[in-house]
């Protein structure tokens, strides 16, 4: 952990542009020069499986084309969005904490708080053991938004944090992005009323490139700011090929084989044939958090087990 001050050559370029920037902010990881292409994506903390699961496709489609994904490492959409950067390959996330670093993230993402680290950073103003209070996170939501081109609100009801993210997007001259809903769902009331109120509708993440675009060049014409290579355009679709007679199929294809019984994944699997926590997980394996979280990850992007509340995990 270390200090990273506003004459700091790291200390990110965008947050220097809003009214009120923190005058210093604690970090765990590192900052580098593409960071300034960033795009903020936030959420209801009481998200569904549907929400999480388009939250990680979406961070994971702007993280492979060189965005890094910011959010606030809470449970719910943040958390999918920082899991669905670490997907990409090379993909960069940060984490912004309403607390002191020395508390970290909430106890369910607190082994994925070490992956941001691993693969980015993770930022707060607060002095390192200060608890998170009702008024620390408007503070951090500002950060959140103040960092990134533009901000992304996936499932938030018509009182929410991330709203709240979102008018500081626009205080600040941001982008504001929205990902509608159905009309009668509780969770997307504050999405379609951010769409209704002039936020660009974002369904993938072309549609946050397509309007990013831009901006990101005009960054990049900024001599001073170290901005990496352009966009890579997506792969071309490939061509249909025409589907042979039913008589004519041939099985070519299977779903991978389950991990063997007697390796680490093996034995986490049956571990986690019921809910079972993390601390009992590393104390059953004789493993560090640190190791362990690395296999629930890989673990978890394969599907094979899913994230309880309360740090537990179960068998997919």
């Amino acid at each position: 952990m270390r200090l990273i001050t506003f004459l700091d050559l790291e200390y990110p370029v965008l947050l220097k542009e809003i009214h009120n920037p923190p005058p210093l902010v604690y970090a765990r990881g590192g900052l580098e020069p593409r960071d300034t292409l960033a795009v903020a994506m936030v959420g209801s903390r009481r998200a569904t499986e549907d929400g999480c699961l388009l939250a990680r496709r979406l961070a994971r489609g702007l993280a492979e084309r060189g965005f890094t994904i910011v959010s606030g490492l809470a449970v719910g959409i943040d958390g999918a969005c920082h899991q669905g950067a670490l997907q990409a390959e090379g993909g960069r996330t940060l984490g912004v904490l309403g607390n002191g670093l020395a508390l970290g993230p909430p106890a369910a993402n607190r082994m994925l708080g070490d992956e941001v680290v691993r693969r980015g950073a993770v930022l707060s103003e607060f002095p390192m053991r200060m608890p998170a209070s009702r008024g620390s996170f408007p503070r951090r939501n500002r950060i959140i938004s103040g960092m990134t081109l533009g901000t992304v609100v996936i499932q938030a009801p018509e009182k929410s944090g991330a709203l709240i993210t979102a008018r500081y997007a626009r205080e600040q001259g941001r982008e504001v992005f929205a990902v509608p809903g159905r009309p009668t769902d509780v969770l997307s009331a504050g999405c379609n009323q951010l769409i209704r109120d002039g936020a660009h509708m974002a369904t993938s993440a072309d549609d946050v490139i397509n309007v990013l675009e831009d901006l990101v060049a005009r960054w990049r014409s900024r001599s001073e700011i170290a901005v990496p290579h352009p966009l890579p355009k997506p792969a071309p679709e490939p061509k249909a090929v025409p589907t042979p007679p039913p008589q004519q199929v041939r099985q070519e294809f299977s779903l991978p084989s389950p991990p063997p019984a007697d390796s680490l994944e093996g034995r986490i699997l049956a571990l986690a044939s019921e809910p079972v926590h993390v601390d009992d997980l590393a104390r059953t394996l004789a493993l560090s958090p640190p190791q362990l979280a690395v296999h629930l990850l890989q673990l978890e992007m394969a599907r094979r087990i899913q994230r309880l509340p309360g740090g537990r995990y179960v068998v997919a």
